[in-house]
């Protein structure tokens, strides 16, 4: 080996060492059994039908040869908010009617070091999860059920609610309203009852398979008798009389 060679070989092993001494240790330490990929999944993959209802997505970190990596620390978030709320590590409860995507990555500083260049942009997977509140139980709430008199007016409410007991609005689970007579008693879509006539009837409201009934009735006569004391042939006798009068309610304006 000629001095010149020697020399061009000390130079280059000296510029190594001084390379290796000043890069960042995130450009030198091994990248063995680094996060390569993740793969998430649900374990069931049917949307969640209450609120209250919980989803767990199961994780598996990877390395470059596929082989699982155990306690790697992942970032969870989702999109869009107000569907599900995080409970507990990939655990999910519903709290909102909706699809969100659950995405999990790999924390940059705590998914180990890789050499500069390597890769770009996260380690990351998503997977998708429907809440559809379905519901269960449907309920007629009135407060008095009898009318006393014609053209009276009375809401009615109507409560949906699915397997958990959580009310679902009209836009979730929209509810339609009939009445079994409606010369008796008539009933419009906002749920809003009239008195029509005497007598008996039920209103039913329904919601998709579900239905209520409540027993409406109208009885708007009002017994009265009238008495009027008289003389004849010298004797006091009584004479009554039997009236029904009928009460009708007056519109506002009149």
């Amino acid at each position: 080996m000629t001095i010149r060679t020697l020399r061009v070989v000390r130079t280059l092993l000296s510029a190594s060492l001084l390379v290796t001494a000043c890069a960042p240790a995130d450009m030198v330490r091994a990248v063995d059994n680094a996060p390569s990929s993740i793969d998430l999944s649900v374990v069931s993959a049917a949307p969640l039908e209450s609120f209250g209802d919980t989803a767990r997505v199961q994780s598996r970190v990877l390395d470059q040869t596929g082989s699982a990596l155990a306690n790697v620390p992942l970032r969870w978030s989702s999109s869009p908010a107000g569907v599900v709320q995080m409970v507990g590590n990939g655990i999910f409860s519903a709290v909102g009617n909706g699809r969100v995507t659950i995405i999990a990555e790999v924390d940059p500083a705590e998914g180990g070091v890789r050499l500069r260049g390597y890769y770009s942009g996260p380690i990351a997977d998503t997977v998708v999860i429907d809440v559809r509140q379905r519901a269960v139980r449907l309920t007629i709430s009135v407060g008095d059920t009898t009318f006393k008199a014609l053209d009276a007016r009375r809401s009615l409410r109507a409560e949906v609610a699915d397997r958990r007991g959580n009310l679902m609005g009209p836009s979730v689970a929209p509810v339609s309203w009939r009445s079994a007579n409606a010369t008796i008693v008539s009933i419009d879509s906002a749920g809003v009852t009239r008195s029509r006539a005497e007598g008996r009837t039920n209103i039913v409201a329904t919601s998709g398979e579900l239905s209520a009934t409540a027993a409406m009735s109208v009885t708007p006569r009002l017994p009265h008798v009238s008495c009027m004391v008289f003389a004849q042939r010298r004797q006091s006798k009584t004479s009554c009389v039997s009236l029904d009068f009928v009460l009708r309610e007056r519109e506002a304006g009149r």
